[in-house]
């Protein structure tokens, strides 16, 4: 296992092991590693546990040096149509899901909650329905999958708004990893309730 890995701005700058780095390449040593090249347009990850520059390019994972980067799921955006609802109406929220290539994997899988993460005020409570608030992904799927959901008012004080999470659990497999979102707004969104 490689650990979680944190995204490199500059590996130059932040990571004395490298010796240069360009336009979509970089060159250096990883620790016990005679060196290493990557070419690909890619974003640069450091993985503390093993002192090794890894790339990952367009949702293929890509070997640098000693390491190879772990597949991985995640959630890549959310959206609300519309954004506010009356306490008799409804919204549809889509979640989309990007996943490396999982197929050496049997039958990969994840859970997608959907919850309300607050509100304002406080109390406000929405139902999540059209399949539920919970669902198994089957990551055999091309990427990007898409789920959708049927958003209510259920109860609680309005007008207000609340904040819709989506969030991925209960792997099928270690053999890959959930990956937070990319920024916080790729898996949450507020509605307004009139």
């Amino acid at each position: 296992m490689l650990g979680l890995p944190r995204q490199v701005q500059d590996a130059s700058v932040d990571y004395p092991n490298v010796i240069s780095v360009g336009q979509g390449s970089l060159t250096g040593m990883g620790a016990g590693a005679s060196g290493f090249t990557g070419t690909e347009p890619s974003i640069t990850y450091f993985y503390d546990q093993i002192d090794t520059l890894c790339t990952e390019n367009d949702g293929q994972s890509s070997t640098i040096g000693n390491a190879t980067v772990q597949p991985w799921v995640q959630i890549s955006s959310t959206a609300l149509n519309p954004t506010s609802i009356t306490t008799t109406s409804t919204s549809t929220l889509t979640v989309q899901i990007a996943h490396t290539d999982l197929s050496s994997i049997a039958n990969p899988t994840v859970t997608l909650e959907i919850i309300t993460l607050s509100s304002d005020p406080a109390g406000i409570s929405l139902s999540y329905t059209n399949p539920g608030p919970t669902v198994t992904v089957d990551l055999t799927q091309p990427s990007p999958i898409s789920k959708t959901f049927t958003v209510s008012f259920a109860s609680g004080t309005v007008p207000g708004t609340a904040v819709i999470h989506a969030s991925l659990t209960h792997q099928s497999s270690n053999a890959f990893i959930v990956k937070d979102p990319s920024s916080p707004d790729k898996a949450q969104k507020p509605l307004t309730i009139n």
